[in-house]
């Protein structure tokens, strides 16, 4: 036995597996390794040796041998919490072992949550545990391999298995447009502290078209899944389904299910009347504060006279598809101007406005000013009389 050993010890990093029976309820696993323990794995104390060896703490780091123990989530050796001495040394380093109680220096193992139990005991004590190491006697002794000596220092760990849970999952919007993208939000807590990943899957009118995994950890974590509006049309049911695992791939499932509404049509109103007179127009009319849309925005949406009722009293147009112009009244009346919105799903509405058209004020021709030049002539001057004249019609004929 002792030949095999220093052969392995040759190819430089040695790993005895102590026990390959592991009870159902117990989740641990503890190697020998000549160095320190690989990643992954907590130290539980060292050894001076393969067999009759001596013991120190973990954290003297001068013996070449290591106990290295895995398997748990959260497994630690803290002698704090759930927890339970392995064993006790003599001292710091260079130590002799014994079972608990025996010596001042303890060596733990613990865990975060369900039952941690370590013994001494012989190999049918130790019967659905997990043998860290072997001991010359219970107390005052040497320490070896698992199948050195006859007794035994064996640890059984049984777990609280809690499942995760969906504490709190939202679809929002609520109530989307065709427009809007889906955010599936979900808040997931597990009493063990191993939550691992949430699967998202996204179903439209009962037919899978995206699923999406995304990571969590810890007690408490937030994941979330984005559907864009690409997948979807006006009228769709929209369906997330979310399962959250933990690390030991136990899961809690929620869906969560929203309609898309329909396209609704466009709507304009509250375009104002104008009056203007004979050969005068109205300023151009901006029609965004007049129309709206549910789900286009003013950008999208289409503009046009739909009708004019007198074209010939004043004819009017849409520039830049965005403001109503018109040209020069022609005559007196009036003409009902029909405004048209449709939008881009071909759905429309209308407004209409009136201009009335009067003729310009008539008004009578005025004498501003008028004098006689000169001011004192003699009876050789020749008279000039001058007159300033205005009239608001703009149509003087004569004096």
């Amino acid at each position: 036995m002792e030949g095999k050993m220093r052969k392995l010890v040759l190819f430089g990093f040695l790993v005895i597996f102590l026990n390959n029976i592991m009870s159902v309820n117990a989740e641990l696993s503890c190697n020998v390794v000549n160095g320190n323990c690989p990643s992954g794995y907590v130290t539980v104390f060292r050894m001076s040796d393969f067999v009759n060896a001596h013991a120190e703490l973990p954290s003297q780091n001068t013996y070449p041998y290591s106990v290295c123990c895995t398997g748990v989530n959260g497994l630690g050796t803290g002698c704090s919490g759930i927890y339970d001495v392995v064993a006790t040394l003599s001292d710091p380093t260079n130590a002799h072992i014994a079972y608990a109680g025996y010596y001042p220096y303890d060596v733990c193992l613990s865990v975060p949550s369900g039952q941690i139990d370590c013994k001494f005991g012989t190999e049918a004590e130790c019967s659905g545990y997990t043998i860290l190491a072997s001991a010359s006697d219970a107390y005052n002794a040497h320490v070896a391999e698992p199948s050195y000596y006859p007794t035994k220092i064996c640890c059984s760990v049984a777990l609280s298995r809690n499942t995760p849970n969906i504490a709190e999952m939202d679809l929002l919007p609520a109530n989307p447009s065709q427009n809007d993208n889906l955010k599936c939000e979900v808040r997931a807590s597990d009493d063990d502290g191993n939550l691992d990943h949430v699967r998202f899957e996204w179903l439209v009118n009962d037919v899978a078209v995206k699923t999406e995994t995304a990571g969590v950890s810890g007690s408490f974590d937030y994941a979330e899944s984005v559907l864009d509006n690409s997948y979807t049309a006006s009228g769709d049911e929209i369906e997330c389904r979310a399962w959250v695992y933990d690390t030991t791939n136990l899961y809690d499932y929620e869906n969560r299910v929203v309609y898309v509404e329909g396209n609704t049509p466009p709507q304009i109103s509250g375009i104002p009347d104008y009056n203007v007179q004979v050969g005068n127009t109205i300023e151009l009319i901006d029609l965004y504060p007049y129309a709206s849309d549910a789900e286009d925005p003013d950008a999208d949406l289409v503009f046009s006279i739909d009708s004019e009722s007198e074209p010939s009293v004043i004819d009017c147009y849409v520039t830049n598809n965005r403001y109503v112009g018109c040209g020069s009244a022609q005559q007196t009346g009036y003409s009902d101007i029909t405004v048209k919105v449709t939008d881009s799903q071909g759905l429309w509405d209308t407004d209409t406005f009136r201009i009335t058209v009067t003729e310009q004020p008539s008004h009578s021709p005025q004498i501003t000013n008028m004098e006689i030049t000169p001011e004192h002539p003699d009876e050789y001057d020749d008279l000039t009389c001058k007159v300033w004249v205005s009239d608001g019609d703009g149509d003087l004929d004569r004096v």
